[in-house]
């Protein structure tokens, strides 16, 4: 069975420049306030993943969430999003996968003064 991934941003527009563009990563593109991608993976990569296929987009999202996290390409808070995960399950497993979250003196700061204010 092929497999189908769609990420649909809820905001309802759509991709401004060429695919070209996109895929060549050009500083000309232009995203509207939606993106809509799909991709298709062949049969063979979705057997090859070993996974049940109903847990096989779930577990491409994360994979994709991760890695555009650590390679500083994507924020915590929307690579949870895509992951579908909470703030701390996320956490875990880029612990697991000995991947460092950013946490900047100033989240420090931040958490600090909303504790002091609990």
């Amino acid at each position: 069975m092929t497999a189908l991934l769609e990420i649909v941003h809820e905001d309802k527009a759509c991709i401004l420049g060429t695919n070209a563009q996109a895929v060549a990563g050009s500083a000309n593109t232009v995203y509207g306030p939606m993106m809509a991608l799909s991709v298709i993976i062949p049969d063979e990569v979705v057997a090859a993943l070993r996974l049940p296929p109903r847990n096989v987009t779930e577990e491409i999202k994360k994979e994709l969430a991760v890695h555009l996290f650590a390679e500083g390409l994507l924020p915590e808070a929307s690579a949870c999003r895509l992951a579908g995960l909470s703030r701390l399950a996320f956490e875990r497993l880029l612990g697991e996968r000995k991947i460092a979250a950013r946490y900047s003196a100033a989240d420090l700061d931040a958490d600090v003064q909303t504790l002091a204010g609990a």
